[in-house]
């Protein structure tokens, strides 16, 4: 009886083992410290990045994007535009609850060109860090398509001397696949 009993322990020890194992495959991508590509590695390096950084959504969901800084020196500054195809997606509110950045100069959301500007600053001695929260893009999805979050080229993210440390080819986009309100997402494969 008693070897019965260890037997089932065995069983269910190993079934939750491996369901967790099977579920951190999904949940882990989405940590914003599961992926060196987010960690500014070069000196006098920053770069923007948004999390989820990928995913499936459909018409009619409101959605939050995550926006953020990773910095290998002190930064005072952003000045950023992301780009976005405004027949996709209703920009509804951009949060800036927990922000790095104290004062803020613009945030404006051109609805007709589809380009969310910000422009911040914090007091000396900065930030530096992987994991430095710019705002959260709040969203509702208007239609099926790809959504692209990309980055204007005038983006700027400025040390105390204003110098720009920006790299904007080791930023990452945002890429979003938008399906219709009747499809079905099949949840493992987002």
């Amino acid at each position: 009886m008693g070897s019965i009993i260890n037997m089932k322990k065995f069983v269910i020890t190993v079934v939750i083992v491996v369901i967790l194992a099977a579920s951190s495959a999904f949940w882990i991508p989405y940590l914003p410290f599961a992926n060196n590509k987010n960690v500014a590695t070069d000196e006098n390096e920053a770069i923007l990045y948004l999390t989820p950084q990928k995913g499936t959504y459909k018409a009619g969901d409101d959605v939050s994007v995550v926006f953020r800084l990773s910095s290998s020196d002190s930064i005072i500054s952003l000045l950023t535009g992301i780009k976005y195809d405004p027949s996709l997606i209703e920009i509804k509110k951009i949060n800036k609850d927990g922000s790095i950045f104290l004062s803020w100069w613009e945030e404006v959301v051109d609805k007709e060109s589809g380009v969310i500007r910000l422009q911040a600053s914090l007091p000396s001695p900065g930030f530096k860090g992987t994991d430095g929260l710019i705002a959260i893009i709040e969203m509702r999805v208007l239609k099926e398509g790809e959504l692209v979050l990309t980055y204007d080229p005038f983006s700027l993210v400025l040390k105390g001397d204003d110098s720009n440390i920006l790299s904007l080819a080791k930023s990452i986009d945002g890429k979003y696949s938008l399906k219709s309100s009747s499809s079905f997402i099949f949840p493992f494969f987002q």
